[in-house]
């Protein structure tokens, strides 16, 4: 039995996928990541507006560690200039949000797939929580594309079988990359095992898009040489060119 394919170039704005044999990746994280993809595309609405008040002047804050801002939060401009912004929920990687006030100081409100969660804002791994999945690995662009000095998240810490860790109605994907693995939430589908997807916005929590042959389809995600994960007679398959390993834990989809 033919064991999965990864192929993924992860500069937020490449590709991203696995795939059967050896076709090409649908992921579909290329056109989700708020932080690069939407920007890069002019869309305004990539991260909402950092409100400071009416004509607030840029104030220079510390976002990590948060400093500066007497019981508010510093936040980022996509200028790259630093401000102090109310507080109006505590949201942190877990919880959705509309406006960057719903997230709790040392967060932010990035859109993925028009839809917001707070991420947290880091300098490096160290930051964050590689070894459960969160890596300094989410970069805000400008609307040309162009890195926003200390527009820099960690990832979500998440479970791909289960989606635990994401906001309410996420998916988790484990995400390969050269500087260490780390996992990703985005927005989830309706489709099922089986279900024709374009991209993992398509499948449900718990499922990745994956390509066999001249069909995609929505497969459960799956820890490779851990049984009960796949059931049917189905079985845990690893990617053939790159290994996905998180924690420890190598991961896959059942085929």
């Amino acid at each position: 039995m033919r064991r999965l394919l990864l192929l993924q170039a992860l500069a937020y704005a490449a590709a991203t996928g696995c795939a059967f044999g050896d076709d090409p990746p649908h992921l579909g994280l290329d056109d989700v990541d708020a932080a690069t993809a939407a920007d890069a595309a002019g869309n305004p609405d990539a991260r909402p507006p950092v409100d400071a008040g009416p004509d607030a002047p840029p104030l220079a804050c510390t976002l990590v560690p948060q400093s500066g801002c007497a019981g508010r939060a510093c936040d980022l401009r996509n200028d790259g200039t630093t401000t102090c912004r109310d507080v109006t929920s505590g949201g942190v990687e877990d919880d959705a949000c509309t406006a960057v006030a719903q997230c709790a100081a040392g967060y932010s409100c990035l859109n993925t797939a028009s839809q917001g969660s707070c991420l947290e804002f880091c300098r490096d791994d160290g930051d964050c929580a590689p070894a459960s999945g969160s890596r300094c690995a989410i970069r805000l662009s400008d609307g040309a594309g162009n890195p926003v000095p200390g527009g820099v998240f960690c990832s979500q810490a998440c479970a791909p079988r289960s989606g635990a860790g994401c906001p309410a109605t996420w998916n988790c994907a484990p995400i390969d990359d050269a500087a260490g693995d780390f996992t990703r939430c985005v927005p989830a589908g309706a489709g099922g095992v089986g279900a024709t997807c374009a991209s993992v916005r398509d499948c449900r929590i718990g499922h990745l898009c994956v390509e066999r042959g001249a069909t995609t389809t929505c497969e459960r995600s799956c820890r490779v040489g851990v049984a009960g994960d796949c059931t049917g007679g189905a079985t845990c398959q690893g990617f053939t060119n790159t290994s996905t390993i998180i924690g420890g834990v190598e991961w896959g989809a059942c085929q």
